[in-house]
């Protein structure tokens, strides 16, 4: 049984890296990363009491990665580092701008862990009330892992959020993939989706929610499909810190997708109470 803070509400789950960062000349620079892991670094800096659920290593990256999450406040489920090495990706950007990602994710640490031991974790947290996921948490290689843990929080009556942040470009068998991460979906409550990541699931615009197939967390007809417009209750507000914001998770009445990555860029984080819950999501770019 975990011993933690009784006041934790969120939980979150997938990959912790190191972005290797191509330069000009030649060299990589390394920095912390991976969505799941700078979402709970987001999170406990907007004040939400958050548990990271996956192990991360003992090498000196993994001590690195610990260092961030723990001076930043964020709990870890697995406090002690284990032997399997820190995932990496190296990162460069191609003539458009765009990034493009090589990621390095056999016997690495984050993914030395179980549906069972994820599972019991959020067991263990009388309040939790919302858990989230996605990103590289979404390849079909950890079905195994992620599936019956999200069945296990529907089960359990907590809000699921899943980043559709896909990686279409490393994965070997993209109809798998696109198969694999639609059934993940069926489980969310709110899913963060790009306009690039609904076109590499074939779902078109403001049909996509309605497109997507029926199961315990997504639902309707698609006269029933809500337009994902900017939500009138949403506001803006002044970010805290000089923190670079890529993107944002919002919080609405289940079932809703959210899409755009670029809609509300800028240094501004949004807010939303459509939800009794106390907090809002901002994923962050450190840079």
């Amino acid at each position: 049984m975990l011993h933690l803070n009784s006041s934790i509400q969120v939980a979150t789950a997938g990959e912790a890296l190191i972005d290797l960062i191509a330069h000009a000349d030649g060299r990589y620079e390394p920095c912390l990363g991976g969505a799941v892991y700078n979402l709970a670094r987001a999170l406990v800096r907007q004040s939400v009491a958050t548990l990271y659920l996956n192990p991360l290593s003992k090498d000196r990256f993994g001590r690195q990665l610990a260092a961030a999450l723990h001076d930043d406040g964020v709990h870890l489920a697995v406090p002690d580092g284990v032997t399997q090495v820190t995932s990496l990706a190296v990162v460069n950007v191609n003539t458009q701008g765009h990034p493009d990602y090589a990621f390095y994710r056999e016997g690495v640490a984050d993914r030395a862990t179980s549906a069972n031991a994820l599972t019991q974790a959020c067991n263990s947290l009388e309040s939790l009330s919302l858990v989230c996921t996605g990103a590289l948490a979404l390849s079909p290689d950890d079905a195994d892992i992620y599936l019956p843990w999200l069945a296990a929080q529907r089960q359990a009556a907590r809000t699921i959020v899943i980043d559709a942040n896909l990686r279409p470009s490393v994965m070997p068998n993209l109809d798998l993939y696109r198969r694999h991460v639609l059934t993940a979906l069926q489980y969310a409550d709110v899913i963060k989706a790009s306009d690039e990541d609904l076109a590499c699931l074939n779902l078109p615009g403001a049909d996509a929610l309605a497109a997507t197939p029926p199961g315990p967390g997504v639902h309707g007809s698609k006269s029933e499909a809500r337009p994902m417009n900017r939500p009138s209750s949403a506001r803006r507000t002044s970010s805290r810190e000089s923190l670079g914001i890529s993107e944002a998770l919002l919080l609405l009445s289940r079932p809703t997708l959210y899409r755009s990555k670029s809609e509300f860029s800028g240094d501004r984080f949004l807010r939303l109470r459509a939800l009794p819950l106390p907090f809002w999501v901002s994923r962050l770019r450190y840079s």
